[in-house]
C-alpha cells in the first residue's frame, strides 16, 4: 500500500481516496483536503476503484481552474487578503467532460 499515496485505510476499515487540494484552489473549493469512501473494506477491490476517483477529483480540480482562471490569475498577483468563494461542487462536477458516475 505504500506506493497508492491516495490510498487511505480509515481506522473503521473503510478504504478512501484521500488528497490534498492544490493550494491556488483551496479558498475556492472549501477544504484543504478531500476524502471520498471508496465504499469497501477490501484491498484489492479498492484498489480496483481507485484509478476512476483519482481521475473524477483530478478533473473537478481542472474544472475549478478552469472556471476560475481570472480570478485565480488576480489572486496570485495581489498581495493582500483574499476572500473564498462560495460555489456549487455538484454543479460544477455535472459539467465535467466523460465524468465517471
Amino acid at each position: 500500500m505504500a506506493n497508492q499515496y491516495r490510498l487511505y485505510q480509515h481506522p473503521n476499515g473503510y478504504f478512501y481516496h484521500r488528497v490534498k487540494v492544490p493550494s491556488d484552489i483551496h479558498l475556492i473549493y472549501g477544504k484543504r483536503i478531500e476524502q471520498r469512501s471508496l465504499g469497501t473494506r477490501d484491498f484489492r477491490e479498492a484498489l480496483r476503484r481507485l484509478p476512476a476517483i483519482v481521475v473524477e477529483v483530478d478533473r473537478l480540480f481542472s474544472a475549478l481552474r478552469l472556471e476560475h482562471a481570472e480570478r485565480l490569475i488576480g489572486d496570485a498577483g495581489d498581495a493582500g487578503e483574499t476572500k473564498p468563494v462560495a460555489i456549487n461542487l455538484k454543479r460544477v462536477a455535472g459539467h465535467l467532460p466523460g465524468r465517471l458516475n
